[in-house]
């Protein structure tokens, strides 16, 4: 796994593997998404991806005689499991990993919104931090929900009236303090009385 994690990790090739996620596409298609990488480094990443299995071949069609090539991620090659990261994979390469994946989104996201001509509908974005209190137990059963809700979506097959949706979810402890703004606040009181009691 974690020489796999080091080649996706790439940011071509993590752009590849996001856009090949659920869709079959060919390199036209692939280069009509991904306009800044010029074809033949294109070429290169798709060749590299797919000697290690990280895409696969989901079937070919001839265009003026010629083979083309409609690829797909190979997901299984992709996940991350508990094992892994016991096993092989570090705290470092996993958040170098988690940081390729986040910006790859993220220069989707910024590439949608530049390529409107009108005023987007906020109805049609989402991108909002939400802070709350759970229990291991309790983020355990929400992201188990998530999973369940989301994998469902993913299953159905398009319908003429949908559009294509992402939706990322990042989700970990935060690193900022637990104080609510009555306890701040006697901490804060609490800390100048010793201030004052030292300078006394």
């Amino acid at each position: 796994m974690f020489q796999r994690l080091k080649i996706v990790t790439h940011p071509v090739r993590i752009r590849i593997c996001q856009a090949l996620h659920r869709a079959k596409l060919s390199t036209t298609q692939l280069h009509a998404l991904l306009k800044d990488v010029p074809k033949p480094s294109l070429y290169r990443h798709l060749r590299i991806l797919l000697e290690n299995g990280l895409i696969q071949v989901a079937e070919t069609h001839l265009v003026n005689g010629i083979e083309e090539r409609i690829y797909t991620v190979n997901s299984e090659a992709l996940d991350i499991t508990q094992e892994d990261i016991d096993r092989e994979i570090s705290n470092q390469q996993l958040a170098e990993f988690a940081l390729a994946y986040i910006n790859g989104v993220s220069s989707e996201f910024a590439e949608y919104i530049l390529a409107q001509s009108q005023p987007i509908s906020v109805q049609q974005l989402l991108f909002h931090d939400f802070h709350f209190f759970a229990t291991d137990e309790e983020f355990v059963a929400l992201r188990r929900k998530l999973w369940q809700m989301f994998s469902e979506l993913e299953a159905r097959p398009p319908q003429p009236n949908q559009t294509r949706r992402r939706f990322l979810i990042v989700a970990h402890p935060s690193q900022v303090p637990m104080h609510s703004s009555t306890e701040a606040d006697r901490d804060q009181k609490q800390s100048i009385e010793e201030s004052s009691d030292e300078t006394e």
